[in-house]
């Protein structure tokens, strides 16, 4: 299967999701700390602004994580933490690059 260069693959995809995480715990911070909020989706740009240039495929990866944040933030019974945490480990999977959580994982086993 070929990939054009404007598509986002699994490994981008283990980028952007560590990104959401980074995100989301400024998130997380400035809600205990009671600081201005500066919300989810600032941080996120700021942890993506190393990304390659603007394309379509990125847009759309940013608006479609900028939705996910907001259905998992808004639903009572999810874990945001969770919910990221179980991305994360998918694309690794699929990206065939073993994360530093699976590392661990198998050395403490």
């Amino acid at each position: 299967m070929r990939r054009s260069g404007s598509e986002c693959g699994s490994a981008e995809a283990v980028r952007w999701f560590e990104a959401a995480r980074r995100a989301h715990q400024c998130v997380e911070a400035a809600d205990k700390a009671l600081t201005y909020q500066f919300g989810f989706a600032a941080h996120l740009d700021r942890e993506i602004a190393g990304s390659h240039g603007p394309s379509l495929a990125r847009a759309a990866a940013r608006e479609a994580m900028k939705a996910l944040y907001e259905l998992a933030r808004r639903d009572a019974a999810a874990d945001v933490d969770v919910f990221l945490d179980c991305a994360l480990r998918a694309c690794e999977r699929s990206s065939g690059q073993p994360g530093s959580r699976q590392v661990a994982a198998g050395a403490s086993a």
